[in-house]
């Protein structure tokens, strides 16, 4: 086991919890700050800044499509989250990466996982 002495309390272990995070809090376009976590890479404590970047229509499997936040995550961005004002909240999540974005999306039915 490793123990970590941080210079605050986190929220989150890694992007794990961004979109509930977001959830919980109230999101207006242009609004910025960052989340305390601990590095994916070590131990380390660190802020994550995000941005609130609109309001969009997303589709939203079962629900249909929904007004959501599009709020990004990181620097450079790590997560590109909709988030919705109800639950299930996370309608759509977008991680970029270097050859092809994970998008994880609601399906009719329930959430998945798919790589584009």
């Amino acid at each position: 086991m490793t123990h970590a002495v941080l210079a605050t309390p986190v929220f989150d272990f890694s992007g794990g919890m961004y979109g509930l995070l977001f959830a919980g809090r109230h999101l207006d376009a242009g609004m910025s700050g960052t989340l305390p976590t601990v590095s994916d890479t070590s131990d380390a404590y660190e802020l994550v800044p995000y941005h609130v970047v609109s309001r969009s229509r997303v589709r939203a499997g079962w629900m249909g499509d929904v007004d959501a936040w599009v709020v990004e995550a990181g620097d450079p961005v790590a997560f590109r989250i909709w988030v919705m004002d109800r639950a299930p909240y996370i309608a759509r999540l977008v991680a970029p990466g270097p050859n092809a974005d994970s998008v994880w999306e609601m399906t009719p039915a329930l959430s998945s996982s798919r790589r584009q």
